[in-house]
């Protein structure tokens, strides 16, 4: 008698590779072993077609009981993590987004978002939501949906989330950005990348330095911290694009509540970049141990870019941060009173 395929739950397996064949949106291994291009040997991993998104309002909710959220607190702070939306429909160059959404997105509604994040507030206690969408932004009714719904039950919850300099600029034709403060978005972080609309072309960022200008100071205004990311030593950046970026960087040091997360390039597989460099294959010979080694703050093995121009970079940013402290961050600060 054959025995039976184990299924997805049932004591004694997992599903069966041959049903898993049959779920879209699916990677997984076979249990099968293959030779890389690079000639190691590796686990197979098959794809599965991508079909049509769920619409998210029918996922249920996130169960956070099933770990010790309360465990992952820090001494410095409490930080919750809760995603109020799936993909992003840009093409940034440097991002694996548009490969692994194929630049689509779709969002909770306002209500549930709120519903759920009040109780998580009031579950666990923590100093502050991290929104960790890609990109909170992408449906400006959607943001002030969410600000109107916490205003009509009087919330002020710490809040931070991702947003496009563009965006920003966008939504504050509007809505008022204090309204974004005084409901408790009190730090957004802003991929700038670079101060050279060149570069920024280059990247299909989709942006330019004036939007980063703009939204940088919008937020300012509203007493809202922006957390601006940065990108050095890119493929085709000269010695005048660098320039562009420091001069940038230093007028929005300037900026009340301004802090600057400062990276050295690394091409991250499934990226057009990426493929720009190595061409159309994500097989560069690293384990993810080497991956989990790579550093984008003081470059790595990974990629060592151009180690003269990174050197100028690095200097001219550690004269710039005695100026600033902020200039040189990791993590988002300590959440400001809203």
């Amino acid at each position: 008698m054959r025995e039976r395929e184990p299924r997805l739950g049932a004591p004694g397996g997992r599903r069966a590779p041959s049903s898993l064949a049959a779920i879209p949106n699916l990677a997984y291994r076979d249990g099968r072993r293959e030779i890389s291009l690079h000639g190691t040997v590796a686990d197979r991993i098959l794809e599965t077609p991508y079909g049509a998104l769920a619409d998210m309002s029918s996922i249920p909710p996130l169960d956070y009981t099933l770990i010790p959220v309360v465990a992952y607190y820090t001494d410095r702070v409490r930080d919750l993590s809760y995603l109020t939306s799936w993909g992003c429909p840009h093409p940034c160059g440097f991002c694996s987004e548009p490969k692994t959404s194929l630049r689509r997105w779709k969002g909770l509604p306002p209500k549930r978002v709120v519903d759920e994040v009040e109780a998580l507030w009031k579950t666990y206690a923590p100093d502050q939501v991290s929104l960790m969408d890609p990109n909170f932004s992408t449906n400006t009714q959607r943001v002030i949906g969410i600000v109107e719904e916490m205003e009509r039950r009087g919330l002020c919850i710490q809040l931070r989330a991702n947003m496009r300099a563009k965006d920003i600029v966008n939504l504050a034709g509007h809505i008022d950005l204090e309204r974004l403060r005084k409901v408790g978005f009190s730090a957004i972080f802003v991929g700038c990348e670079s101060g050279s609309d060149r570069m920024l072309e280059l990247m299909t960022k989709n942006a330019t330095v004036q939007h980063t200008i703009d939204g940088c100071r919008m937020l300012s205004a509203a007493g809202i911290v922006q957390l601006t990311s940065w990108i050095h030593d890119l493929p085709q950046e000269t010695d005048e694009d660098s320039d562009l970026t420091f001069r940038l960087v230093q007028d929005l040091a300037l900026l009340p509540h301004n802090e600057q997360k400062h990276h050295f390039f690394t091409p991250f597989p499934a990226t057009d970049m990426y493929d720009a460099l190595f061409g159309a294959t994500e097989d560069d010979g690293r384990s993810q141990r080497d991956w989990a080694r790579s550093d984008t703050y003081s470059g790595s093995a990974i990629w060592s870019g151009r180690p003269g121009f990174r050197r100028r970079v690095l200097g001219r940013l550690l004269e710039l941060k005695e100026q600033h402290p902020g200039v040189l961050v990791r993590s988002l600060p300590r959440l400001v009173d809203a």
